[in-house]
Formats: structure tokens, C-alpha cells, sequence
């Protein structure tokens, strides 16, 4: 019988088949260990992060006391407004927001100081009163807008609870 009308299958290659899955695999593994090594430069620079800024948080905290002795809530404003434009941060800073609430805490209240603050993360109109403020003061909006923010917060807190 001539080979053309063979009726038997070619022969099968058992080594090609498993070629594929080697190199998936490794491709795996290759992207699987690159992952992981930015997740732990990640853990790392959060590590390093939370390490420096919780000295800067705790030496905000002690400049917010001092800042507050024989202030009233106007003076810490003005003094967190005197520090971002010191040194501006990018956008907003926790040490500066630390600041202001610590100072505010511990500082004459005054009435009027809180007048037109908007009920805290009502993020509209927070955003609304930061900017026509930071506007009028002829400042960067950006850390600004934050600082707004914490008197919204300040405010909210010092306000009596409603009574049922």
C-alpha cells in the first residue's frame, strides 16, 4: 500500500505542546516576583513616610500649643495661613491641617469666626467656601482650600450638639 493512502495519524510531537506552557509559566513567575518587588519598595517608602511625618505631625502639635497661648482662633488662622506660604506644600499638608485644628482647639473662640463655614465633608460646598476665601485673601487655593476645610471641621465640633 503507497504511503499517500496510509491510513494511520501522523505522529504526534509530545514535546511541542509543553514548550508553550514553560514559557507561560515563566512569564507567570517573571510578572508574579516583579509585583511583589514594587509592593514591598511600596511598603517600604510608606514605612519611611509615616516614620518622618509622625515627628513632623507631633512637632506641629507642640508649635499649634505655643501658637495658641494668648491667641484667638482669627491669630490661628492666620499664623497656618503665615506657614503654608513659608512652605507651601504640594497640595495639602497633614502637618499644616495638625497645625490649625490643634491651635483652633486651644485658642479664644471668637463668634464670628465661624460664620459661612459649611457643615464638614460636604465636599461642594467646602470646596465653594475654601476658594471664595482663599480668593479674597489673594492666596494659592490649593493648601488654601485645606486649611478651609479644617475650620469647617473646627467649627462643626464647636457647635452645641442639637438637643432632642
Amino acid at each position: 500500500m503507497p504511503e499517500a493512502w496510509d491510513s494511520r495519524p501522523p505522529p504526534i510531537d509530545h514535546q511541542a505542546p509543553r514548550a508553550r506552557p514553560r514559557r507561560v509559566l515563566r512569564g507567570l513567575a517573571v510578572v508574579f516576583f516583579g509585583v511583589m518587588a514594587l509592593v514591598g519598595c511600596l511598603l517600604v517608602g510608606l514605612f519611611a513616610w509615616v516614620s518622618y511625618s509622625g515627628s513632623d505631625i507631633e512637632r506641629a502639635k507642640a508649635e499649634a500649643l505655643a501658637a495658641a497661648a494668648g491667641s484667638n482662633d482669627h491669630g490661628c488662622l492666620a499664623k497656618a495661613m503665615e506657614r503654608i506660604q513659608a512652605d507651601p506644600p504640594f497640595l495639602f499638608s497633614l502637618r499644616e491641617g495638625t497645625f490649625l485644628l490643634e491651635c483652633l482647639a486651644h485658642s479664644e473662640a471668637t463668634e464670628s469666626f465661624c460664620e459661612g463655614a459649611p457643615t464638614p465633608y460636604t465636599s461642594e460646598a467646602n470646596l465653594e467656601f475654601g476658594t471664595s476665601k482663599c480668593q479674597s485673601l489673594d492666596l494659592e487655593e490649593g493648601p488654601c482650600v485645606g486649611l478651609f476645610t479644617q475650620v469647617s471641621i473646627h467649627c462643626a465640633q464647636r457647635q452645641p450638639a442639637p438637643s432632642h
